[in-house]
């Protein structure tokens, strides 16, 4: 009689817990309303009048800044400096929400 009654409460602190610990999971999984953002890369082939700046306008809606954009495009194709020439392909990396397989 002990061991069916310590069983039946320690079932039910077990269901509680799992309970608990699951309705945390799926509100915080619903107050989420950030979407997630994947990194992609892309290679562009610089035109007449481009300029780092310039591409990296076109393709970085979500980074912190243009400067920040400008050093990675520069940092991942390994050039020490900003300017770049026509007919030059370029490594760009950029962000998107769809996810891409």
């Amino acid at each position: 009689m002990i061991f069916r009654r310590t069983a039946m409460i320690a079932a039910i602190i077990i269901s509680t817990i799992t309970l608990i610990g699951a309705s945390r999971i799926i509100t915080h999984a619903e107050s989420s309303n950030e979407p997630h953002y994947y990194k992609y890369y892309t290679s562009v082939i610089v035109m007449p009048g481009d300029t780092l700046p310039s591409i990296a306008e076109a393709y970085g809606d979500n980074y912190d800044s243009l400067e920040a954009h400008v050093s990675e495009i520069m940092f991942s194709n390994h050039l020490s400096d900003p300017v770049v020439y026509p007919g030059t392909s370029l490594i760009v990396p950029y962000y998107s929400s769809e996810f891409v397989n």
